[in-house]
Parts: C-alpha cells; sequence; structure tokens
C-alpha cells in the first residue's frame, strides 16, 4: 500500500506541473491577443495613407483645374497682349509651387504614418517581452522539491525497518 505522504507529495508534483502549463498557456494567449491587436494597427494605418494617397490626388487635380479656369478667365479678359503671357507664366509657376508644396506635405504625412507603424512594432515587441512566462526550470525545481520533501516527510513518519539486521545486544559487563 502506498504512503499518503507520498500520495500527497506526488499530487503536489503533478499540480506545479499543472501551474507550469496554465502559466505557458496564459502567456501564449497573452501574446497572441498583442500580436493580433498589432496586426489591426498595421491595418488601420495602412488604410489611413491610401484614404491620404487619395486625397493627395484629388487636392493636386483641384489645384490644375484652379489654375485651368485661372488662365481661361485672364485669356477672355485680356487684349492678348504682353500682360496676358506674363499673367499665364505667373499662373503656371502658382500652380506648380502649390502641387510641390501639396506633395511635400503628402510625403511629410506618408513619413509620419510609416514612424507611427514602426512605434507600434515596436511598442508590441516591448509589451511582449514583459509578458510573465513561466521557467521550466523553476518548474522542474519545484516539482523536485514536491518530490524530495514528501520522500522526507514519508521517511519521518514512517522510519525503515530493518530487516535482517538483529539488533545488536548491548554489551553487559564492568566495561559496558
Amino acid at each position: 500500500m502506498c504512503d499518503p505522504t507520498l500520495i500527497a507529495g506526488a499530487a503536489l508534483a503533478a499540480g506545479q506541473a499543472v501551474s507550469y502549463r496554465t502559466q505557458q498557456l496564459g502567456a501564449a494567449r497573452q501574446e497572441d491577443a498583442l500580436n493580433r491587436g498589432a496586426e489591426q494597427t498595421q491595418i488601420q494605418m495602412h488604410e489611413r495613407m491610401t484614404q491620404e494617397r487619395a486625397q493627395e490626388g484629388e487636392k493636386q487635380s483641384e489645384r490644375v483645374r484652379a489654375g485651368m479656369q485661372e488662365r481661361s478667365r485672364l485669356a477672355a479678359s485680356s487684349q492678348y497682349g504682353n500682360d496676358y503671357g506674363r499673367s499665364e507664366l505667373e499662373s503656371f509657376f502658382n500652380q506648380s509651387a502649390d502641387i510641390a508644396t501639396l506633395q511635400t506635405n503628402a510625403g511629410n504625412a506618408r513619413k509620419q504614418s510609416l514612424l507611427e507603424m514602426q512605434g507600434a512594432r515596436v511598442q508590441t515587441a516591448g509589451r511582449v517581452n514583459t509578458i510573465q512566462r513561466p521557467s521550466a526550470l523553476n518548474a522542474a525545481l519545484q516539482i523536485g522539491a514536491a518530490g524530495v520533501g514528501a520522500y522526507g516527510d514519508s521517511v519521518k513518519n514512517n522510519p525503515p525497518q530493518l530487516k535482517n539486521n538483529p539488533p545488536k545486544p548491548k554489551p553487559s559487563g564492568p566495561f559496558a
């Protein structure tokens, strides 16, 4: 029949193993959740960048149309003299400067979005690194300690019986 102390020690060791596995699964679930959140953030940022590019194209097209309307107005109101040529060149210059500014602003917005995406990745990696993961060595030591403790309790409660070694007779006599 098994010693109850050994059974309790074995149950304690099994409990430590289950605890280790539970902690391991919890850490994996936390990491998965962080990675899914980071993936959603990346998708949202890509969508935002796509919308910004579309708005940039619309603004540039709008500025080109405005320049064409300005030149049409100038052509209709002038007598096709020197003033028209100078005004037309000024209109093209202003249009080009405005489009260059729009492109610079859009490029800066893209750089900012890329930096935000990179920051989100780094932040997620940092969060993943702070997840408390169980140590296999620590779990093994706890299981071993539980087993040794149970064995020690078993020996203490049931000292080994000496077999085949009868107790030695106490010497008797004057020098005993």
